[in-house]
């Protein structure tokens, strides 16, 4: 009787064609599997505190984790379509289409060529200079770009008094005492200020900032092997 019971209910099954999503149980997860949930997991906490840190300080420091996406799509039976990586001339289109014409007159400006600076000096700038780019929505580059010179200046300046042992302790706790900015954000935008802000138009761009670093290897490689398109974002040519 018990046979044919479970034979009733598995025929039952395929008359309605009942169907399950393709998700791994509990006991078929693997090490990295449970990993992935763990990220997954940590990506959801920081997210509701950054939300809880804006809807009460109008700003947040935490910074935003990478999520698992395509592996979690893996464990749940799904596969992440793959992202085209645009490069050369595809790329160098893609970017013409992110260009803006109008610049904000409060955007932050470049540095002067030559100055004579310490890090007293310097601080008013970054402070002001980072409550704009907290305040600020995606408009251009200009002020990220910019922003990243001052920081490379005041890094110069801070290796400098620090070897002359007028200041103490680490780059990444004098920025985050006085200036509140994150070592890894301060880090993303100067190293994008050091590839790209001699090129003119690369200011006009509006993309955010972590999608700039995320293919900056690409955009490198585009420039350093196409004189042509170099040519265009150094404001050289209109093509």
């Amino acid at each position: 009787m018990a046979t044919d019971s479970v034979s009733t209910v598995c025929d039952g099954a395929a008359v309605f064609d009942i169907r399950t999503p393709n998700v791994r149980s509990p006991s078929r997860l693997s090490d990295d599997d449970r990993n992935v949930l763990v990220k997954c997991s940590y990506f959801a906490q920081t997210l509701d505190n950054i939300v809880n840190d804006i809807n009460q300080n109008g700003y947040t420091e935490r910074e935003l984790p990478a999520f698992p996406k395509a592996e979690l799509l893996v464990i749940m039976g799904k596969n992440a379509p793959p992202k085209k990586v645009l490069r050369g001339m595809e790329l160098h289109q893609h970017l013409k289409s992110k260009l803006v014409t109008r610049i904000v007159n409060d955007d932050i400006t470049a540095p002067p060529t030559a100055g004579n600076f310490t890090l007293s000096s310097l601080l008013p700038t970054l402070t002001l200079g980072f409550d704009i780019l907290k305040g600020m929505n995606a408009r251009s580059l200009r002020s990220c770009l910019n922003y990243g010179l001052w920081l490379n200046i005041a890094y110069q300046t801070f290796e400098y008094s620090k070897g002359q042992g007028s200041v103490k302790g680490s780059w990444a706790n004098w920025l985050t005492k006085n200036v509140g900015i994150s070592s890894s954000y301060a880090r993303q935008l100067r190293d994008l200020s050091a590839k790209f802000a001699h090129y003119k138009k690369m200011h006009n761009l509006s993309i955010p900032i972590k999608d700039l670093y995320k293919i900056r290897y690409e955009i490198l490689h585009m420039l350093n092997s196409e004189p042509d398109i170099a040519n265009f974002w150094l404001g050289n040519s209109s093509t």
